[in-house]
């Protein structure tokens, strides 16, 4: 922050008021991404905006003006996405892409070589593949309510550290889905000819400003229906951070099929850097069960199952098996 002069901050989404489908009409203030950024910096940083598009429109003559004062800025925010119209109940959409010339607003900013953040606030998962390959930092903010604003510029200002994770798996292209964590893999490697076959986030991601070390997984004890699940997290950087822990299991045999993995607990926590906390799980009896459609009651079925300990549902950094008897 102290390094900045002068901060672009564009696009169809940076000076509107987003509460999402079903929120009241009227609200007694609203802070948008734009507001918010110029009270966090004051007269200390001159803030330059250009809506640059709209949501919708096909009309790209505006670009050139967000462009300009990219060139000019230090930084660029280009804040983008859908809104309550674009994104609501018997409205569905056969792309997941960005609407508009959304895209092509964000190709033209990156192209002026200055630093870029893209902020989306949206109500559907996006299908943002080129910005996902060339845009350093992606701010996820779905609907941020009526501190919007001031949310968005506490993190990108470095005031808090972000720690929320994802709450579903974000395909790379609409032909990806249906996708999700947990689905059953085919007999065979599956691929697609010319995309990878990993999405463009996976369930449970998110990101900090520090990072966290998972070590000393302990089950106690390893072969019973009541066991304590002990591991150790460290802050290793240099600020102030939230992790969610995240516990995965996988029956390994059973008698119907079951998913490869299945979130069963997590836990947030704040370390401090260089803090160790030791975060403990006792899962019952529903973190094994399935429903039996024989006997109509929710059974545990004796055998291997493996617990998974991770930042993200691709991010398994512990795994050990339990032995249910």
């Amino acid at each position: 922050r102290a390094e900045l002069n002068r901060i672009a901050v564009i696009g169809p989404n940076a000076d509107e008021e987003l509460l999402g489908g079903y929120s009241t009409p009227k609200v007694r203030y609203f802070v948008s991404v734009l507001d918010g950024i110029r009270s966090h910096v004051g007269d200390e940083v001159e803030v330059l905006y250009a809506e640059g598009v709209s949501l919708e429109d096909f009309e790209r003559e505006n670009i050139a003006e967000a462009v300009a004062i990219a060139q000019k800025s230090d930084v660029a925010v280009i804040v983008i996405g859908g809104n309550e119209i674009t994104c609501k109940e018997n409205e569905d959409r056969d792309d997941l892409g960005l609407l508009g010339q959304q895209q092509a607003l964000v190709e033209a900013v990156y192209a002026t070589g200055t630093p870029v953040v893209v902020l989306l606030l949206h109500g559907r998962p996006l299908a943002i593949e080129w910005i996902e390959d060339h845009v350093p930092a992606i701010l996820d903010g779905w609907y941020l309510g009526q501190e919007t604003g001031n949310a968005v510029a506490d993190v990108l200002l470095g005031e808090v550290n972000p720690g929320g994770k994802l709450p579903m798996t974000v395909p790379r292209n609409v032909g990806q889905a249906p996708i999700y964590y947990n689905i059953m893999p085919p007999g065979r490697p599956g691929r697609y000819f010319q995309s990878k076959a990993e999405p463009l986030w996976p369930f449970g991601h998110g990101l900090s400003y520090t990072s966290f070390e998972y070590s000393h997984l302990q089950i106690t004890p390893t072969s019973s229906t009541s066991a304590t699940i002990n591991i150790d997290i460290i802050n290793t950087g240099e600020r102030t951070g939230d992790e969610v822990v995240q516990l995965y299991v996988r029956d390994e045999y059973a008698s119907v099929v079951r998913p490869k993995m299945e979130l069963k607990r997590f836990r947030r926590i704040t370390l401090k850097p260089g803090e160790k906390r030791t975060v403990t799980f006792k899962p019952e009896k529903d973190a094994f069960a399935f429903y039996d459609e024989k006997t109509e009651e929710w059974i545990v079925e004796p055998g291997d199952f493996n617990i998974m300990i991770g930042s993200s549902s691709a991010d398994i950094r512990l795994s050990q098996m339990l032995l249910m008897k």
